[in-house]
């Protein structure tokens, strides 16, 4: 069977989920929707993670620092072997690599180790995190927006355009953020408390304790996967704690609160804190710049990835549907209400406070405020739920059309993010061509020169490339090192670089 072929699989067997999904829920099924939604989710996921090439940005950066931590999964490299002069503060060719943090890039290493150097090794993990992330979303909307609205709030999570395009490598921060969601989910969920979904209060007289040490380990994982800015849980995981409180004791609460969130910190610093202290011991120079430009990304637009205060909230739409404005607005009006319930307010909070920092933070890019997603899905399947419940009043025939809308909306967004309608070569002859030179020189030390796609040539075959075109003192060099010298023709060589002896043409 063809790619082709089970490409076209995944979009029927998802397009059936779609319908089994709320033809289940109608019926009370509510765990067999459920399932249906995430088997949903996945189709839609391996169907977009089936590009068998790798992506620009990020992912093939990722891939390949992920491909060199198979054989040393403490030394993170790009360049294997750096023939060349490189500056260490250049992440696009320097050696060591300690530009993003490491889970993400082990996990893709552990994905090719159990599938194979290839496309589908190092998205694998990112497929599966991906799609339990939106079973997360379902049982914590169970908690906070109820049954009914958590299964739509999975369906929204299922078909997010962005969200899959992010699982497929297809788009900036890729493997990272998806990572990074799928813990900030895992977090959040611990802080509700896993057991006994359906009460508020605290199920046993150490749950809050265990909770804090469980939410504590995973934002630990989170930090190893999204550096500093995983520390945005935290005022997160006081709020859902204290959603769970029984009010009544609000001094004695506020306390205890206080100190299962110094428990959750100094617990996800203990896991934290050896690979920064061993990058900062092992690769001192590069760790203190990485350190110094992931800061400046709160004070400086950095790789012209600017925009103003208002970048991402004018961005919402096109991520979430037209009408996502209505839900929030509402939502957030209820949540600022006296009397409020907990819950409501914590949800807004996990709104509020990723994209107030991101929409203060100078530089911007779509996909990180993509960790409030989970709660946009919630507010709007919770909008959602009620306009049904409205569907036979007076205003009827608004309500419907206006849930028809929200529903159809979203659905645009994942058609898009999918590329359905959109023109793209399946198979390129790019990826083909790399993947033939794997076996070209067994054995041997190889440098290939004027490479269009050096990161990809280096994740396909195992040599070093480089775009630049080498002079002939440079190549009579390397040779003489005991290299063997390719040049690709794709640009106009030099009539002495294409008769210098050891040099080996590439291309047509």
């Amino acid at each position: 069977m063809t790619l082709g072929s089970l490409a076209v699989l995944c979009l029927v067997g998802a397009l059936v989920s779609a319908v089994a999904a709320p033809a289940l829920a109608l019926r009370g099924h509510s765990r067999a929707a459920c399932g249906a939604i995430v088997v949903l989710a996945a189709l839609l996921r391996a169907y977009a993670g089936s590009d068998p090439f790798l992506h620009e940005w990020d992912e093939r950066f990722h891939a390949l620092v992920a491909k060199h931590l198979m054989s040393h999964p403490l030394r993170p490299t790009l360049y294997e072997d750096p023939v060349l002069p490189y500056d260490y503060r250049n992440w696009f060719e320097n050696h060591i690599w300690l530009h993003k943090p490491p889970l993400a890039l082990w996990l893709m290493a552990l994905g090719m180790k159990l599938a194979g150097v290839n496309e589908l090794g190092i998205r694998l993990p990112s497929l599966l995190l991906s799609t339990a992330s939106v079973l997360l979303t379902c049982r914590i909307g169970h908690r906070l927006v109820g049954p009914s609205a958590a299964l739509l709030a999975a369906f929204f999570h299922a078909i997010s355009g962005l969200l899959i395009a992010l699982a497929a490598g297809r788009t900036a921060t890729d493997h990272v953020d998806t990572a990074f969601l799928f813990l900030f989910e895992l977090a959040v969920l611990l802080s509700l408390g896993v057991a006994n979904p359906s009460s508020p209060a605290p199920s046993g007289r150490g749950s809050p304790w265990r909770r804090a040490v469980a939410a504590g380990l995973v934002l630990g994982l989170a930090l190893l996967a999204k550096s500093f800015v995983a520390f945005l849980l935290v005022p997160l995981i006081m709020a859902f704690d204290w959603a769970r409180e029984v009010p009544g004791h609000a001094r004695r609460s506020l306390a205890r609160i206080a100190a299962a969130s110094a428990v959750v910190c100094l617990l996800a610093l203990a896991v934290w804190a050896p690979w920064q202290i061993y990058v900062s011991r092992a690769f001192p120079a590069e760790a203190a710049w990485e350190t110094r430009y992931s800061l400046a990304h709160v004070l400086e637009p950095l790789e012209t990835h600017g925009g103003g205060p208002l970048f991402h909230l004018w961005r919402m739409p096109r991520l979430f549907g037209e009408l996502v404005y209505l839900p929030l607005g509402w939502f957030l009006w209820t949540a600022m209400r006296r009397g409020a319930e907990r819950s409501r307010i914590a949800l807004a909070l996990w709104l509020v406070v990723p994209y107030a920092f991101f929409s203060l933070v100078a530089t911007k890019m779509p996909a990180y405020v993509m960790v409030s997603a989970p709660a946009v899905f919630m507010m709007a399947a919770d909008w959602c739920s009620r306009l049904w419940a409205a569907r036979s009043g007076p205003r009827g025939r608004v309500c419907v059309a206006a849930l028809v809308l929200m529903i159809a909306l979203p659905v645009r967004t994942s058609i898009e993010g999918l590329k359905l309608l959109r023109s793209s070569e399946p198979h390129p002859t790019w990826a083909a061509q790399l993947r033939d030179l794997k076996d070209r020189w067994p054995g041997q030390r190889v440098v290939i020169f004027n490479s269009t796609r050096p990161i990809e040539t280096m994740f396909y075959t195992p040599f070093t490339a480089y775009p630049s075109v080498p002079s002939t003192n440079l190549v009579r060099e390397l040779t003489g090192k005991g290299y063997t010298i390719a040049v690709f023709k794709g640009r106009e060589l030099p009539p002495e670089l294409e008769e210098a002896p050891g040099v080996t043409l590439l291309g047509p």
